[in-house]
C-alpha cells in the first residue's frame, strides 16, 4: 500500500474499510482455491501419463521384453512420486485455508488470524511468483522439500507415513503387472478389475492413512 492510498484512507468511514477489508478477504481465499484447482489439474496429468507407462510396461511383458518393461514401471513409479508428493502439498495447504476460514468464521483470537492472514498472503505470493519461473525463484529445492516434509508430518499428529506405504516399489509392481499379463492372455477375456483400479489409487492409500490420523 503506497502512501497515497494510506492517505485516502484517513478518509474512508469504518464500513468502507471493513467492506474493503472483506474483499482482500475474499480474493485470498479465491487465491488459495485457485492453487489448489492448479495443483488437481498438474494430478490429473500426471495420473493420465501414469497409466501410459503403465500400459507401456504391460505390453512389453507380454512381448517378454523384461528390461523395456522394469523401464516403463520406472516412469511410472516416477509419476507416483510427484502424485504423492503434491497430494501432500495439496492436503497441508487445504489445513491451512480451512483452519484461516474458521478462524474468520468465529471471529476467535482476532489478532492471531490478522498475523496468520498476512502470513498466508505472503505466502501466496511467494508460490505464485515460483509457478511463473520457479528455476530462478526456487535456489534450494531440497530445503523447500524438507519444508513441506516438516509440515507434513507436523500435521499427521505423530503418525509416521513412509513413501512406500503409499507407493509399491518396482518390484512389487512388475509381480501385479505380470499377474495382469497374465489374466489378460489367459483369462478368457476377463478383465482383473482391481489390478486396474490399483494402478491409479495414491489417492484412496492417502485417504485412508490421513483418515487413521484424523481420527488419533
Amino acid at each position: 500500500m503506497g502512501i497515497g492510498d494510506s492517505f485516502s484512507n484517513l478518509f474512508k468511514s469504518d464500513k468502507e474499510r471493513k467492506r474493503e477489508a472483506a474483499r482482500r478477504l475474499r480474493r485470498a481465499f479465491t487465491k488459495a482455491e485457485d492453487a489448489v484447482d492448479t495443483v488437481n489439474s498438474a494430478i490429473r496429468e500426471l495420473n493420465q501419463s501414469k497409466l501410459k507407462a503403465w500400459e507401456a510396461a504391460k505390453n512389453a511383458a507380454a512381448a517378454g521384453r523384461k528390461a523395456e518393461a522394469l523401464l516403463a514401471l520406472q516412469k511410472y513409479r516416477g509419476f507416483e512420486v510427484q502424485v504423492y508428493q503434491l497430494e501432500k502439498r495439496k492436503w497441508v495447504f487445504e489445513n491451512y485455508i480451512i483452519r484461516l476460514k474458521m478462524a474468520d468464521v468465529n471471529n476467535v483470537f482476532a489478532e492471531s488470524m490478522r498475523a496468520l492472514n498476512d502470513a498466508v498472503q505472503v505466502d501466496v505470493d511467494l508460490v505464485v511468483d515460483s509457478m511463473e519461473d520457479i528455476d530462478d525463484k526456487l535456489s534450494d529445492v531440497t530445503a523447500l522439500d524438507k519444508m513441506w516434509e516438516k509440515n507434513f508430518d507436523k500435521n499427521m499428529n505423530g503418525m509416521s507415513v513412509q513413501e512406500t506405504d503409499i507407493i509399491p516399489d518396482v518390484d512389487s509392481l512388475f509381480a501385479s503387472l505380470q499377474g495382469e499379463v497374465a489374466l489378460d492372455i489367459g483369462g478368457g477375456g476377463a478383465k482383473n478389475v482391481s489390478s486396474k483400479a490399483s494402478v491409479n489409487d495414491v489417492q484412496a492409500r492417502m485417504d485412508a492413512i490421513l483418515k487413521d490420523s484424523s481420527e488419533k
